[in-house]
């Protein structure tokens, strides 16, 4: 019943779809067999049909790369769905020893297409050359394509990412939904969008784990832009990655809304138009980076507001650029307890720390504030403190870096630890 009313979801618009299951082809699903040319009878009959699901029941089907100089172990085509039974009871298994590069399944030119109820196994324990992990054994590679949709799958164990997507030119991949998925022990990143990407949506996920980043956002070239990152689960990852490759190709328009990050930080370099709004920070241990929310080299336009944000041992946010780029940067409307001090500022042209809750360690300090390059505005109002804090470091300030101080309404930021306006340098 449950299958027949996928079905008609799937297809509502269009005509009856035509029903393909893998063990008609020769897919034995017992996880000895080598089902990888049986799955691939079966999707290259899809490809000849119009509107095709391919089901996977229960089993373990075991893939490999099936040409040398092609990486896919498995090709899917436009209109196509491949759907199992469940997630965590059909999956699909990387074999020993594959060659680096290897994907297990490749979208690549392809519109619409389904892949759900599916869980992806990278095998990436036996995947070992010299006792390192092979890092581009991907699960799934989607290249150029649009309209694919990704939902209740599960990655696990993969040498290389969970999910690839990425476009090459004028040709991005796009319209790319990720919803409702499992991530965990990826060695490499969770979910990379590589270059080329445009409308990409990841939603009520689950990472667990990462070796790398949960999701990294690392465009060279192409078109870019537009991803909507909101209700995901982050639990113990390095971090997630919002990094462009130059100054001159900044990852543009991210939102990252209404998740929970569990000891993972969050990272900007090279970014612009980040909107990082009501998610919720739980760290309980030190991150391999200085603060919970790092704005670093290149940066503009971040708007971090109404986060709740419970710290124990790093900044809250660290604005780090030795040539003055991060600029823009506006802390609001944010609830944050923390045990430590709770700014780094290192050269942030434009920041604005305004209207927030701190419940702070009295031993600490508010901000840390380094200025060698200029410093055009810095605006620090209507904050609120539990207990009085001192304001912190003031280093390196020189004639001329700053040219417009506004400190005022901040209950329980002691006055008199305030660097005075000639240690500033107004101009």
């Amino acid at each position: 019943m449950k299958l027949l009313l996928f079905f008609h979801l799937l297809f509502a618009s269009q005509t009856t779809p035509n029903f393909i299951n893998v063990k008609d082809f020769g897919a034995l699903g017992n996880g000895i067999q080598d089902d990888t040319k049986a799955i691939q009878l079966a999707l290259d009959s899809a490809k000849r049909l119009t509107n095709c699901i391919v089901y996977f029941p229960a089993g373990t089907y075991q893939v490999t790369r099936n040409s040398i100089t092609k990486p896919g172990c498995l090709y899917v085509s436009s209109n196509c769905a491949l759907l199992g039974d469940s997630n965590g009871k059909t999956i699909i298994q990387l074999m020993n020893h594959q060659p680096n590069f290897t994907r297990i399944v490749y979208v690549e030119k392809e519109h619409d297409v389904t892949i759900k109820n599916l869980s992806f196994y990278g095998n990436a324990p036996n995947q070992m050359v010299n006792k390192k992990v092979n890092e581009h054994l991907h699960a799934l590679y989607i290249n150029e394509s649009f309209n694919v949709q990704i939902s209740n799958c599960c990655f696990n164990q993969t040498g290389g990412d969970g999910i690839a997507i990425r476009g090459i030119g004028n040709k991005p991949s796009h319209h790319i939904k990720v919803d409702s998925c499992g991530f965990s022990n990826t060695y490499r990143d969770a979910i990379t969008l590589g270059s080329g990407f445009m409308h990409i949506t990841i939603s009520h996920c689950f990472f667990d784990s990462t070796v790398k980043s949960s999701i990294h956002l690392e465009p060279e070239r192409g078109f870019i832009g537009d991803v909507q990152i909101h209700h995901n689960s982050f639990n113990s990852c390095y971090n997630l990655s919002v990094s462009g490759f130059d100054s001159s190709h900044l990852m543009n328009n991210v939102r990252i809304e209404n998740n929970e990050f569990v000891n993972t930080f969050i990272w900007c370099c090279r970014s612009k138009n980040v909107l990082i709004k009501s998610n919720r920070f739980l760290i309980t241990k030190k991150l391999h980076s200085n603060a919970v929310i790092n704005c670093i080299q290149v940066n503009d336009s971040i708007l971090i507001t109404n986060n709740t944000i419970n710290n124990v041992q790093n900044y809250i946010l660290a604005l780090i650029s030795t040539t003055s780029q991060v600029k823009y940067v506006s802390f609001a409307n944010n609830t944050v307890q923390t045990n430590t001090t709770c700014i780094l500022n290192k050269g942030c042209q434009h920041l604005a720390i305004t209207s927030n809750n701190w419940k702070v360690n009295p031993t600490h300090y508010f901000m840390d504030t380094y200025v060698t390059y200029p410093m055009k505005k810095l605006t620090i109002s209507s904050n609120s403190f539990n207990q009085t804090i001192a304001w912190g470091k003031v280093t390196a300030f020189k004639k001329g870096k700053l040219q417009y101080l506004e400190i005022k309404s901040n209950a329980g930021l002691q006055e008199s630890s305030l660097p005075l306006l000639s240690q500033f340098s107004l101009k």
